[in-house]
């Protein structure tokens, strides 16, 4: 084969991106003219899609919009921007007998630093093999596979992948002399101020337009820019969708004494102190190797640290609380040698002469807070609120998680010849051990990365209590109860066997089938159900949890253990479903539930979230408009129908983009523009000549329900020409243009 004509100067990337959602999706590129395709230098440009002390290296916190496009870092600990590999294969499909030698963790970052319109930029510049056109050597096309990551983190070394004492985070990365895929080394860190939201880039474009033959090239999505060939125009672009490559945890610790559910003024005894001494977690791993070539779609690929196997299964990762006094069931070295290594300083207690608070009966976060106390280990009500949600970034193994907790219960008691843990004051100190196997939806699923998972650790506390009762000086009877801590001791209230606090229903739907149980187990079983309103819900028989719905509204509903006088209760909404919405409903919100709520706030109450606002009704029809903008794309590709009719068309395949699933039941449209008016109408828009348009009052609508406000031009399913042109809508009323434009959708949903 005749020698090829390459262009190596530097390379320019346009790096184009919009907002992260709380989804692992979040950047979206945007709109730029094309260029027509000319004879010589094609740099290699890319977009970017965020699919939203211990020394670290990567940017710490959520890698969202606003850490991608932060300002390039003196030593990128705290940079924006994320690093490209790129590997040429001449004719050839890629595989792992090639080195990356087209790029090597190359920085890609925004010179702009995240202040107007982005200006992604990197050096040096590589263009594009070029056998097309005038300069071709051969007839052939040469391919170029490019994987990406971030946040960036920059190499001490590129001949051996180090990164300078990097001890958490990024740590290293395959060799550039290395066959084989490219690997991102990584190490959690349990500090919340020091963990580092890991992703991993891929193509979410199924073609390619390449100059070859005027063609386009398939490719796969979910998987990176694999096997990519010389583009049609000067301006294409690489479009990485970023995937979150760790699960996102939230660990959150409270102690409930002597009461059914948590409760933040039900104090402990003034007496007692509750410490951590360890956690210990089954189903995650600290350390691992991300293979940024994954073979599943969107699914991360890890490996063990050294990259080479599966990451090990079976292992415990443990957190302790850095007291050297051979507890645990530690001993030797190890029990005098043991460091802290991420718990909350407030919830241990290491060192006697600095008392701290201690677990109490506010729930606080496990891990480290991002920002310490004013005070060491006695933080402040907003402290803890501020610290609470605080989370780490670790990497599922695929295993159901089990969590053991260690803690001491300390009790001061100047009657007793012990000590508590400063060794001077008298009282008790007994250490517990809980393990609970932690359930997801009912089943005991393991961790999966791109999510977020909350986890909240009751230590149940039931105080020792005696009652007595004595009749004659030769007839005493005694009676006691000694339940000593427990994780539970309570009515819990089940629907399908899942534990729950608030409930949805229609009254077109059948009466709610609850039940319950009693801890401990040995009490009796049996429960009395009330309604706290009738008239919202009522029970037929209060000795089962069957529940009627009567009338819109709210109420609780409480069952009350017949053995030990103990109760729960959860709250009930009693509410229209969408497909019974009224014309009182517009400006309501749809959750993906299919429930209406009044806003936001109660759907979030009620543990849903938001889908869509109702935006017209008439009679049993209606449309509800999506909270953001489906995927941007060309007229004919934007329904499964090709947009080729005058009625409302169901959103194609693969383009929701940012938009949830549509609620069972109902689908995602594209209306035809009669339509669209008649709901910008319905939500309060006003009229010109070109017809009913959104304007502020649709708009206010929409950002009140948590949206995003409709801005540009928009699609319709309605053809203006039959050959040419569809048409459009923006906050001016309607046009017809051409259909291979690339404009919004915002998608409806019907019913």
């Amino acid at each position: 084969m005749n020698k090829k004509a390459f262009f190596f100067s530097a390379l320019l990337a346009g790096m184009m991106l919009a907002s992260c959602s709380s989804s692992e999706e979040g950047l979206r590129t945007e709109k730029t003219p094309d260029t027509a395709a000319q004879d010589g230098k094609y740099p290699v440009s890319f977009s970017a899609y965020a699919d939203r002390g211990v020394t670290r290296a990567g940017k710490e916190g959520l890698m969202d919009i606003n850490a991608l496009r932060a300002a390039k870092g003196e030593d990128y600990a705290d940079g924006g921007g994320f690093g490209v590999f790129a590997y040429y294969t001449d004719l050839k499909k890629y595989d792992q007998t090639y080195v990356p030698n087209f790029m090597y963790n190359q920085l890609v970052y925004d010179a702009n630093a995240g202040t107007g319109d982005a200006n992604w930029t990197y050096s040096p510049v590589m263009y594009w093999p070029n056998e097309s056109g005038s300069d071709a050597q051969s007839d052939d096309e040469d391919k170029v596979s490019f994987f990406a990551y971030a946040p960036y983190a920059a190499t001490s070394s590129a001949a051996s992948g180090s990164v300078t004492d990097a001890t958490s985070g990024i740590t290293g990365f395959s060799r550039n002399s290395n066959a084989g895929d490219p690997l991102v080394k990584y190490i959690a860190n349990f500090s919340t101020a020091n963990t580092v939201d890991l992703c991993w880039g891929v193509c979410n474009d199924p073609s390619w337009a390449k100059i070859q033959g005027g063609s386009s090239q398939a490719m796969p999505t979910g998987l990176p820019w694999l096997d990519v060939e010389h583009p049609q125009t000067t301006s294409q672009k690489m479009k990485f969708t970023f995937k979150h490559a760790l699960a996102q945890l939230n660990v959150q610790v409270d102690a409930d004494a002597d009461v059914t559910e948590h409760a933040d003024d039900d104090n402990l005894a003034a007496t007692t102190k509750i410490y951590v001494r360890s956690v210990s977690f089954t189903g995650i791993a600290m350390k691992g190797a991300l293979n940024l070539n994954n073979t599943v779609a969107n699914q991360a690929l890890w490996l063990d640290y050294g990259g080479t196997t599966d990451l090990p299964y079976g292992e415990t990762v443990t957190v302790k609380d850095g007291r050297r006094d051979g507890r645990e069931g530690s001993s030797g070295a190890e029990a005098t040698n043991e460091t802290p290594a991420g718990l909350n300083p407030a919830i241990i207690q290491n060192d006697a002469n600095n008392p701290t608070t201690g677990v109490t009966t506010k729930y606080q976060n496990l891990f480290e807070p991002a920002t310490p106390a004013a005070i060491p280990g006695q933080p402040t009500d907003d402290e803890i609120a501020a610290a609470l949600t605080n989370p780490v970034y670790v990497i599922p193994t695929g295993e159901a998680m089990t969590v053991t907790i260690v803690y001491d219960v300390e009790t001061v008691s100047p009657n007793l010849a012990g000590y508590i843990s400063d060794g001077t004051t008298h009282g008790s100190s007994v250490e517990n051990c809980i393990t609970k196997t932690i359930y997801y939806n009912g089943d005991g699923l393991s961790l999966e990365s791109g999510k977020k998972y909350t986890i909240k650790l009751h230590l149940g506390m039931n105080s020792v209590k005696f009652d007595a009762d004595v009749d004659n000086w030769d007839n005493t009877i005694v009676n006691t109860n000694g339940w000593l801590p427990a994780n539970v001791s309570a009515v819990r209230i089940l629907n399908s066997g899942n534990q729950i606090t608030h409930a949805t229903i229609s009254t077109s739907d059948a009466d709610l089938a609850l039940t319950g149980d009693v801890h401990p187990s040995e009490a009796a079983q049996t429960l009395t159900w009330t309604s706290s309103d009738p008239a919202v819900a009522s029970i037929a028989d209060a000795n089962v949890g069957t529940i009627h719905p009567v009338a819109n509204g709210e109420c609780t509903i409480t069952a009350t253990s017949t053995a030990t006088g103990k109760s729960a209760s959860i709250k009930l909404l009693v509410t229209h479903k969408y497909s019974d919405a009224v014309a009182g409903d517009i400006g309501k919100v749809i959750a993906d539930n299919g429930y209406i709520y009044t806003n936001p706030i109660q759907a979030a109450e009620y543990r849903t979230s938001v889908v869509a606002v109702v935006g017209y009704v008439d009679g049993s029809n209606g449309y509800a408009v999506a909270l953001v903008d489906a995927d941007q794309d060309t007229w004919n590709n934007i329904t499964n129908s090709g947009a080729n009719m005058d009625v409302d068309c169901t959103l194609a395949d693969g383009k929701r983009g940012s938009v949830p699933a549509a609620p069972t039941g109902t689908t995602w449209k594209v209306l035809n523009n009669d339509h669209y008016s008649a709901m910008w109408q319905a939500m309060g828009s006003t009229m010109n000549s070109a017809g009913y348009t959104y304007d502020g009052n649709s708009n206010k609508l929409i950002t009140d329900a948590g949206g995003t406000a409709l801005s540009g031009n928009y699609w319709s399913s309605q053809e203006y020409d039959l050959d040419v042109a569809g048409w459009y809508f923006d906050s001016g009323g309607w046009d017809g243009y051409n259909k291979d434009i690339s404009y919004n959708v915002r998608p409806v949903l019907a019913w």
